[in-house]
């Protein structure tokens, strides 16, 4: 009788063990999120391009500083933290106006990649947002919870892009 509700038992803890390996094995999957907008392609880039522009739209950005000279563009190095995290150098690594650019952003703890697709629609323009996140040390162990928590941030963050950008001049 013991038998049958040790197999249960381990039946159990084998699919606990698969459930928290897929979690660990796919929290380096990029986070992907989009919006519509009713702005121009071209307006829609270049605002959300500019990582300076973001200071004025998400309370959690505490810093972006431009480090090079001239108009953003591949090459280009900003310095920027946001709340509860560390510094980051972002570098624009591609850049490919009106419809894409790509950024690193390093620091010691985690490095991001990020990739933004700027697409003409009937209406305005579509952004699709692609970040992944690459924790570095004891914060590899984090990297599902931080990928969650990030996700939560970005959906939330592309309805705070939606106003900021649909309510550019007026």
């Amino acid at each position: 009788m013991d038998a049958p509700a040790d197999f249960t038992i381990l039946l159990s803890l084998a699919s606990r063990t698969h459930t928290a390996l897929a979690n660990i094995k796919n929290y380096k999957k990029p986070l992907v999120n989009s919006v519509d907008l009713n702005r121009s392609p071209e307006v829609v880039f270049d605002y959300l391009c500019d990582l300076k522009n973001e200071l004025l739209w998400n309370p959690d950005m505490l810093l972006a500083e431009q480090l090079t000279e001239g108009e953003v563009g591949e090459g280009t190095r900003i310095l920027c933290q946001w709340k509860g995290g560390p510094k980051l150098e972002c570098t624009y690594t591609k850049f490919e106006r009106p419809h894409y650019w790509e950024a690193y952003a390093a620091s010691n703890k985690m490095d991001v990649a990020f990739k933004c697709e700027v697409k003409p629609t009937e209406n305005g323009a579509k952004i699709t947002a692609s970040m992944t996140l690459l924790p570095k040390g004891l914060f590899r162990i984090m990297g599902p919870f931080l990928r969650m928590a990030f996700q939560k941030e970005e959906e939330k963050n592309m309805e705070k892009i939606k106003r900021a950008v649909e309510n550019l001049n007026n």
